[in-house]
C-alpha cells in the first residue's frame, strides 16, 4: 500500500509531560521538518 510506518524510542527525562511519554501518531505529515512533542 506504500505506506512508511517508523517507530521512534526517544529518551524522556523524570520531568518529561504525559503528550512527550505517550505522544499521539504522526499520520500523514507535510513535507519539511515534523515538531515532536515536549
Amino acid at each position: 500500500n506504500g505506506d512508511l510506518i517508523i517507530t521512534l524510542l526517544l529518551p524522556c527525562g523524570a520531568d518529561a509531560t504525559d503528550s512527550a511519554n505517550f505522544p499521539s501518531d504522526i499520520v500523514n505529515p507535510p513535507d519539511g521538518n515534523v515538531s515532536l512533542p515536549k
